[in-house]
């Protein structure tokens, strides 16, 4: 979902809304709430990067929050 200068992402699993967060459009700011196992994506910034540019799927996502205790 877009709008101006953000857009909401949000990640589905087995039919339940897992995750939103939003994406901000221009400005050189970092997204640093993403970052981290505390951040909104629990990954590291390398992984955010791989899940961003595609080389990491939604399945290895997956196992990358169930590895972390988060999903079942």
């Amino acid at each position: 979902m877009s709008g101006g200068k953000h857009s909401t992402a949000r990640v589905f699993h087995e039919g339940k809304l897992i995750l939103t967060f939003g994406i901000r459009h221009g400005g050189k700011g970092g997204h640093g709430h993403l970052v981290g196992r505390t951040g909104d994506l629990k990954l590291s910034e390398t992984k955010i990067y791989d899940l961003a540019s595609c080389t990491m799927s939604k399945d290895e996502y997956l196992a990358e929050l169930r590895n972390l205790g988060i999903l079942a």
